[in-house]
């Protein structure tokens, strides 16, 4: 690698597995699961990737369509949210997917995202978007929220509207402001692209979690997060057969828009991506993942579009960037505690 491309490799490597941190703990609730396993789907499971993919770009790791999904398998067994057994449903759920797209690599059936439907994929998107906003009102407006489904999750957040945690709401309309102030006005024009400016954002607001209490104050944060790599666990192989039908919703939803994504940066720059090989990768480390207490990744929009901003032509991204999340559950577990819910 030449010195140019190595420093864009480890900037994109660094403030990618950075926003990795607190991003996949957020993925991690949305799947039903305790934050660190978040931080766990971002670390070894990410280096396997790296070793065998072929696309240069491309950031994989915990995102929002797939988590809703293992959500929604979670949700169904009728486990409380953020319990063991959740977990293993999840992590099961992991080793069934990987399973399923490396029979499909073995196959030679990666053509399928030639049938890839675009408006079906933007409408997959687009009801995604919609169920995570209504998700997150609990914590945008501080309220207790009962029903783990969508229309249930609406009435109650009208329900419960009149109960908003003012410290809370105000916290969190500021942080949107700025988020959205920068990403379209009016501060888009003085602001590049690469500036990690929700990075920086979350550090202030641990920052001030820190100083100032936020616990004490009733606005919600994370919680003390065991330190360390994730322990070798045996899924539940007899769970296999039933989990399949979730499990190849999942691994085709997954892989599918994994592929338009990496296609889209090959046709980009004109590089030779092999879609079989994508199914390879993705399977062989979701079958790692599921012994390292992993659930299902994919490829990430946002980071990838970041890993294209800051230069990255090399999938040696991954390996640093799975390095950069090790090394951060072993050693700075303790500051994210402080992130706010």
């Amino acid at each position: 690698l030449s010195p140019v491309c190595l420093g864009s490799l480890r900037r994109a490597a660094s403030i990618n597995a950075e926003y990795m941190g607190p991003q996949s703990m957020a993925y991690a609730l949305l799947a039903g699961l305790p934050p660190i396993y978040g931080m766990y789907s971002s670390s070894f499971i990410v280096i396997v990737y790296g070793l065998f993919t072929t696309s240069k770009v491309i950031c994989v790791g915990p995102v929002a369509i797939t988590s809703i999904l293992i959500g929604g398998v979670v949700s169904e067994y009728g486990f409380e949210l953020e319990s063991p057994e959740s977990v293993q449903i999840a992590v099961t759920l992991c080793f069934v997917t990987g399973v399923i797209q490396l029979a499909m690599g073995l196959l030679k059936l990666g053509f399928v995202s030639k049938f890839l439907s675009r408006p079906v994929m933007s409408g997959f998107t687009t009801g995604a978007a919609a169920i995570i906003a209504i998700q997150q009102c609990k914590d945008l407006f501080g309220i207790d929220i009962s029903s783990s489904r969508f229309e249930g999750i609406v009435y109650d957040v009208f329900a419960n509207i009149h109960r908003t945690h003012i410290p809370t709401f105000i916290l969190s309309a500021v942080s949107l402001f700025i988020l959205l102030s920068v990403k379209y006005y009016p501060l888009k024009k003085y602001v590049p692209k690469w500036f990690p400016v929700p990075l920086i954002l979350i550090l202030i607001v641990i920052g001030l979690s820190y100083f100032f209490d936020f616990e004490s104050m009733g606005i919600r944060i994370v919680g003390p997060i065991p330190s360390g790599i994730a322990p070798f666990m045996l899924p539940e192989f007899d769970r296999f057969t039933e989990l399949l039908l979730d499990g190849l919703v999942i691994s085709i939803t997954s892989y599918m828009s994994s592929v338009a994504l990496a296609e889209t940066y090959a046709t980009k720059y004109q590089e030779h991506l092999d879609p079989n090989q994508e199914l390879l990768a993705f399977g062989i480390s979701c079958i790692f993942g599921a012994f390292n207490q992993c659930f299902t990744i994919t490829g990430s929009f946002s980071r990838s579009a970041l890993n294209d901003d800051m230069g990255c032509r090399t999938p040696a991204h991954g390996i640093f960037t799975g390095t950069v999340i090790v090394l951060s559950l072993l050693f700075f577990t303790s500051l994210f505690q402080y992130t706010r819910r």
